[in-house]
């Protein structure tokens, strides 16, 4: 049971807050959109918005709230595997997904564990993110009350 929490824990914490929230690939055939006259040739860079798809209400209902059950094998089966994005998908996704995965459960289990997190009268709520960096990042920090356990 621990096992599946933390890993619930930790893929919600990446479906909230992607290390990435965007991606790019460079399609590699003319592609046509399906239902659309709208085609993407070949060579053309694709814009991918990760973060975006993932705080989609409609693939994920209130996504501003913290729920690790929505990736419970039965809430899972019930969306596109394209909808959650972290590290990207299909044969040129992150090599760094299963160490990344690995790593974020370890750190989450350790820092739970030991120390209690909440909000702190600097705390922003919500979190508003700066739009001029590449990796997803807090507008003016991010700042936390840490107790020691």
């Amino acid at each position: 049971m621990e096992k599946n929490f933390f890993s619930f824990l930790s893929i919600e914490s990446m479906r909230k807050y992607p290390p990435l929230s965007n991606l790019t690939r460079v399609c590699t055939k003319d592609y046509r959109v399906e239902g659309t006259k709208f085609v993407i040739k070949k060579g053309q860079m694709v814009f991918i918005p990760a973060n975006a798809i993932q705080n989609d209400p409609e693939i994920y209902p209130n996504p501003e709230v913290y729920d690790p059950d929505r990736f419970t094998p039965e809430e899972d089966s019930k969306r596109s595997p394209y909808a959650f994005l972290p590290f990207g998908q299909g044969p040129r996704n992150c090599i760094g997904l299963r160490f990344g995965m690995m790593q974020s459960k370890l750190g989450v289990a350790l820092l739970l564990n030991h120390y209690k997190f909440e909000p702190c009268s600097r705390s922003m709520n919500p979190i508003v993110y700066d739009n001029s960096t590449f990796v997803l990042t807090p507008k003016n920090g991010l700042y936390l009350k840490v107790t020691k356990l």
